[in-house]
């Protein structure tokens, strides 16, 4: 085994233990200049993602079975929905404050959430 192989064999074992890690993300040539950030925290695949209204949030549904909602800004998670099976969908309503999520189960998940005051300057 080379040394270049460690960091993905142990990122990999993180991963199938679902144990929380922090991951150092560098920037490469490859990617777009236009690039802000990336947003991490889900362990399985994203299936849907919108955003609020004021453009201040995002939510994330994914096969985890969690709903994530993302403040932009910061690119920190806030708020994390555990359910009992894979999400598969969500939208934002046009409030800005309630997140539907649709699961593999066929259920509609709501969380009607309330969002911090903006912070002044």
């Amino acid at each position: 085994m080379d040394i270049e192989d460690v960091p993905g064999l142990a990122e990999a074992k993180l991963e199938e233990r679902r144990w929380p890690h922090l991951r150092e993300r560098i920037r490469t040539s490859r990617e777009s200049e236009a690039l802000v950030r990336t947003l991490e925290g889900h362990t399985a695949n994203v299936t849907g993602v919108a955003v609020t209204p004021d453009g201040r949030f995002a939510v994330s549904a994914s096969r985890d079975n969690t709903l994530k909602v993302w403040e932009l800004s910061t690119g920190h998670a806030v708020v994390t929905l555990r359910t009992h099976v894979s999400l598969e969908c969500c939208t934002v309503i046009p409030d800005g404050k309630t997140f539907l999520a649709g699961d593999s189960a066929g259920a509609l998940h709501i969380l009607d959430w309330r969002p911090p005051e903006p912070r002044g300057p």
